[in-house]
């Protein structure tokens, strides 16, 4: 089972998307196998790793059950956009929202060393669920 790290602040720019993509790039110069997860339907994260906007399946596709997570990694990146925001809207009626990502995210952590999740600038259910899926946070 791989590391997985939660960069999350209520805050916006703060550095959360660009601590997410100085410590991918650093991890994976050591040779590990990093993973980073775009939390943010503001799709910082994506624009990072030349994700084009209209790649499908998201994190929004995943947390609302149309798509499994190994289906939606893009190169080194889980990509969001704005749809990311309708599921959030979906989780909130859902029995276990809280373990969505978690659960979704079951095989991807056996093929990677490292799993980096970019949070958005709130405390909803978007950042609840990457608190859930991780064995780390950074503040």
């Amino acid at each position: 089972m791989s590391l997985t790290i939660a960069v999350l602040s209520q805050k916006g720019g703060t550095g959360k998307t660009t601590t997410v993509r100085s410590l991918h790039d650093v991890l994976e110069r050591v040779g590990l196998d990093v993973l980073s997860i775009d939390a943010d339907p503001q799709g910082n994260l994506s624009d990072y790793f030349d994700v084009d906007p209209e790649a499908q399946p998201t994190l929004g596709e995943v947390l609302a059950g149309q798509a499994r997570a190994v289906d939606a990694v893009h190169g080194p990146v889980i990509p969001a956009n704005l749809g990311l925001a309708e599921a959030e809207l979906v989780l909130a009626g859902k029995i276990g929202r809280e373990v969505t990502l978690r659960n979704a995210l079951r095989d991807v952590k056996r093929r990677h060393d490292v799993i980096l999740i970019d949070c958005p600038p709130s405390l909803g259910l978007l950042t609840v669920n990457a608190l859930v899926a991780s064995s780390h946070a950074m503040l």
